[in-house]
């Protein structure tokens, strides 16, 4: 897959970078449906092998591209499990109860979530109201916060687990 021999590890990085992400993201973009999570996917696995440059040795040129594109479809799986994970807890925490059609059913239940939702740390709150009720993409919160992806998915973790713990004890 590769050619030629990069005199440094940056190089080597780069030539792999620039060999393997194209490939890489279309083969994630068939596993995610999502070009947004495909190319997110295909970043983190990016970073984390150029993290991991110390410990890593290959003894042929094509076990590095091998081991980029396990990475990969391993970073999907992961990614759509973690998608799943979230489904349910949303489900299990009856969120879906905010939608104006299912509002009627429980008023009591919408305003406590609605309070603890308005409790939270601004930036926690923001995020689980964009995320959560305004329906929009984690790249869409990251960029209207100026925080990154990674942060706005820490920041949904955190509101989603303040929730878990208020309404299902």
């Amino acid at each position: 897959m590769l050619s030629g021999k990069p005199a440094t590890k940056e190089e080597y990085f780069r030539h792999l970078f620039d060999t393997c992400f194209t490939r890489m993201y279309f083969y994630a973009l068939g596993i995610l449906h999502s070009r947004e999570e495909a190319e997110d996917t295909v970043q983190e696995v990016f970073v984390r092998f150029w993290e991991k440059r110390g410990e890593l040795t290959f003894a042929e040129e094509r076990i590095p591209y091998a081991y980029l594109l396990a990475s990969v479809r391993n970073a999907c799986l992961d990614r759509i499990e973690k998608k799943k994970l979230l489904l349910h807890d949303i489900d299990a925490m009856n969120l879906a109860v905010l939608d104006e059609d299912i509002a009627l059913f429980d008023e009591e239940l919408i305003q406590r979530i609605r309070t603890e939702i308005e409790n939270m740390p601004s930036q926690t709150r923001n995020v689980v109201v964009g995320i959560m009720l305004e329906k929009r993409k984690y790249r869409e919160v990251a960029d209207i916060l100026g925080i990154s992806v990674n942060s706005v998915k820490t920041l949904l973790g955190k509101g989603i687990k303040r929730l878990r713990e208020r309404f299902l004890k």
